[in-house]
């Protein structure tokens, strides 16, 4: 799994920050490398198992072409899916979901913060290259007033996951007086009466 837990360190270098990247070694021979989050228990997500291959904005952009070019083997007939899916991309903390004309970009890690520009960069050029730049439109980060308007500018909120048991997201649309259009996952029947709020 591409998973490093904080018990598993035997020893981590002193003042790491957040987003660095580390290689990952047993006694002193390269088992991997990764992104390290010292706010987590999951202290290093594993990007790869190569000692050659760099994590750099070209890292990023063969990654995120590469989880597009499956999706477009296997999505037909949808403007909403899921672009990245975190560890099975080989992206692992990095979820992109396309809704129609919107790219929604959630990052699970501190650790992914530095990274932050560079992913949307790839994202974006990958949307360019497919001929998707006019359809997809990846507005950056909304917060306060800048969110409300967002939200106050749709016409519905629709939230297609299977894998997130409590979005926030949803609760944010709901108070923006939108109508919810999701999935039965645990929790968010509890939320909403079937044709009132959702």
């Amino acid at each position: 799994h591409p998973w490093v837990f904080r018990k598993a360190i035997e020893r981590a270098p002193k003042g790491l920050l957040a987003g660095a990247v580390v290689d990952v070694t047993d006694d002193g021979r390269f088992v991997a490398r990764g992104y390290y989050d010292p706010h987590s228990a999951i202290t290093v997500r594993i990007l790869t198992r190569e000692p050659a291959e760099a994590v750099d904005a070209d890292f990023w952009r063969r990654r995120v072409a590469r989880a597009l070019a499956l999706r477009r083997e296997l999505v037909h007939g949808t403007s909403g899916f899921r672009m990245v899916h975190g560890e099975s991309d080989g992206l692992p903390g990095v979820v992109a979901d396309r809704y129609g004309a919107f790219a929604v970009v959630k990052l699970y890690s501190a650790g992914l913060t530095p990274h932050r520009a560079a992913i949307v960069e790839a994202l974006r050029a990958e949307a360019v290259r497919l001929g998707l730049a006019e359809k997809v439109l990846f507005l950056g980060i909304r917060r306060g007033e800048d969110l409300i308007a967002e939200y106050q500018g749709a016409d519905a909120f629709f939230l297609p996951t299977y894998a997130e048991i409590f979005p926030t997201v949803v609760l944010e649309a709901l108070a923006s007086g939108l109508p919810i259009v999701t999935t039965d996952v645990p929790v968010i029947p509890e939320m909403f009466t079937e044709g009132i709020e959702g």
